[in-house]
């Protein structure tokens, strides 16, 4: 009777360790590393781009590196790619001048992000940042000499994080397999710039549209 009870013991002791250990390898992964790509429309405050291009937003590309020191820290880096045409307006008339202007932007910003994440698996994960831009443009002329530098300013912003995961959790799976990618998330997000200074004027917001995938 007694064998049979120190066989009952060390069976359940095995049995909960094995669950145990079950449980630990399911918990979610710790992410370390995050990587965006992102569609971007640049809505300026100066009315002298509508004039220029007639248009009242400019499309745009991003892409962004993150590190997690912490669970919901997010240290980022930042570039992109914006290109558009347009006609020089004459200083004096206001007019189109007939010369074909070309208009290059590579934005570039590093930021301090916090991401509302506390929950395993949390589906609409919220956010918030803050940080500083630095802008370089090249402005093309077809009759007169082309202008290039650069602007400094920095950003607030805000945005909107859902776990994509939750849809197909095979195919979560085989991303971790194969990539490495512990989560998927599809972000929406804007963000308010201050970039005022002598010449052109970057100030205004960006509204961000992309995927997010942590490492």
């Amino acid at each position: 009777m007694k064998r049979g009870g120190w066989c009952l013991a060390v069976l359940l002791v095995v049995s909960s360790t094995a669950l145990a250990q079950e449980v630990k390898e399911k918990k979610e992964p710790r992410s370390w590393f995050g990587a965006g790509l992102s569609y971007a429309a640049l809505m300026f405050d100066d009315d002298v781009y509508q004039e220029i291009f007639d248009q009242d937003f400019f499309n745009a590309g991003t892409l962004t590196f993150s590190f997690y020191p912490v669970r919901n820290l997010a240290l980022t880096l930042g570039t992109g790619g914006m290109y558009q045409t347009g006609m020089a307006v004459g200083e004096t008339t206001g007019r189109e001048s007939g010369e074909k202007l070309d208009f290059l932007i590579v934005p570039a910003w590093v930021e301090a992000g916090y991401r509302f994440d506390f929950v395993e698996d949390q589906v609409l994960v919220p956010s918030v940042r803050a940080g500083g831009d630095y802008w370089i443009f090249q402005e093309q002329n077809e009759f007169a000499d082309d202008v290039e530098g650069g602007k400094a300013g920095w950003h607030v912003g805000a945005g909107l994080g859902f776990l994509l995961d939750r849809l197909d959790p095979d195919a979560d799976f085989e991303l971790m397999s194969e990539y490495g990618i512990e989560n998927t998330f599809l972000e929406l997000g804007a963000s308010k710039t201050w970039m005022k200074s002598d010449g052109l004027d970057f100030s205004g917001w960006v509204f961000q549209a992309g995927f997010l995938f942590e490492f």
